[in-house]
């Protein structure tokens, strides 16, 4: 799947024409193809993608998301593309195959320079148009985006501008500290990538993992009509999030009091106790039954909602905590599709510590 909606248009329907043409050639004189070098050859390339699907799937082979263990399946694509433009241009004939030739390679070409001009720098996050990218975050919430954290890229000048001078620290995810490298030297040596924050430090930090991003002093990065990143300044972030979880009365009150605002969700104790910020807790539940099962994302998340009836968002809350004023605030953001019900509430070894019905 993931070849199928990250590889442009014209490839796909190219190598797949090139397919066909070969498979029939095939059929009509199949000692053709063994007999025959350039024939061979292709038979060669079309047998090599379903041959190691189908040995990844025997073999019960641990691979993971993305292309990345699969590179090599991308070189036949081109070469069947090309076998199919031939086979495109075939009936015609003289000055005007060779025109339409060129005119299929050039429309080609240019729909993909386009999507990827349009998207630069994010081009290792492109998806064609097999893909949903129209509908705010779907193409976020559905696949794999920013995995080597390039989308810090455009909004690195602007952080380090905010600050005329003294040392920034950013808390980003995965490989964001390779990022400040594109600055200049005296402006690289400012930022320093820290996992944890120490009082009274000068911080920014990533938000990702479904904690909501404020409405305004965010450097935020879009990918088609999907934000891809947001980066805060830590204090004003921590100050929003204050205000935001004490601008609406609790639905629920327990250990924490459970406020909504729109799509996002807020947890606030009075009173934040060292264990509940220390690494591993607190944890939380968040079960959200939705208008229609159907409506959760197509992959295991949505099976499972299928399955139980809800969509688990259990992994989403166990970084969110932060610590405000002696306060304890966590905020995440509600899945886009109607809600009939949500269940939430607090883990401890022992089993359910609280738990609220909203």
């Amino acid at each position: 799947m993931w070849v199928g909606i990250t590889t442009p248009p014209a490839t796909l329907l190219l190598a797949f024409t090139g397919a066909v043409a070969l498979a029939g050639r095939g059929l009509r004189g199949p000692r053709e193809l063994f007999s025959n070098g350039p024939l061979r050859f292709g038979l060669l390339l079309a047998l090599l993608p379903v041959a190691t699907v189908i040995a990844i799937i025997v073999l019960e082979t641990n691979v993971y998301h993305g292309w990345r263990h699969l590179y090599f399946l991308y070189a036949p694509l081109p070469l069947l593309a090309a076998l199919g433009l031939r086979q495109l241009a075939s009936p015609l004939r003289g000055r005007w195959r060779r025109a339409g030739a060129y005119a299929l390679i050039g429309a080609a070409l240019a729909v993909t320079v386009v999507s990827v001009i349009r998207i630069h720098p994010h081009q290792g996050d492109y998806f064609n148009l097999l893909v949903d990218r129209t509908t705010p975050e779907r193409l976020v919430s559905r696949y794999e985006t920013n995995y080597w954290d390039q989308a810090l890229r455009p909004v690195l000048p602007d952080i380090v501008g905010s600050v005329p001078e003294g040392t920034l620290f950013l808390r980003s995810f995965r490989y964001g500290q390779y990022q400040p490298q594109i600055l200049p030297a005296d402006e690289r040596g400012r930022i320093i990538t820290i996992q944890e924050f120490v009082s009274g430090e000068r911080a920014f930090q990533e938000l990702r993992d479904g904690r909501p991003c404020p409405p305004q002093g965010a450097h935020v990065v879009r990918l088609y009509a999907n934000t891809l990143l947001c980066v805060v300044d830590r204090a004003a972030y921590l100050g929003w999030l204050r205000r935001a979880a004490l601008a609406t009365e609790p639905l629920a009150r327990s250990v924490y009091g459970i406020h909504r605002d729109g799509r996002t969700l807020t947890y606030l104790r009075d009173g934040c106790p060292p264990d509940d910020v220390a690494e591993g807790g607190p944890r939380f539940f968040l079960h959200v039954v939705p208008v229609d099962v159907n409506a959760v994302r197509p992959d295991w998340r949505g099976a499972n909602a299928r399955r139980h009836g809800f969509d688990n968002r259990d992994h989403i809350l166990r970084t969110a905590l932060e610590r405000i004023d002696g306060n304890c605030v966590a905020a995440v953001v509600l899945p886009d599709y109607p809600i009939a019900a949500i269940r939430t509430g607090q883990l401890t070894d022992d089993g359910v510590l609280w738990e609220a019905d909203i």
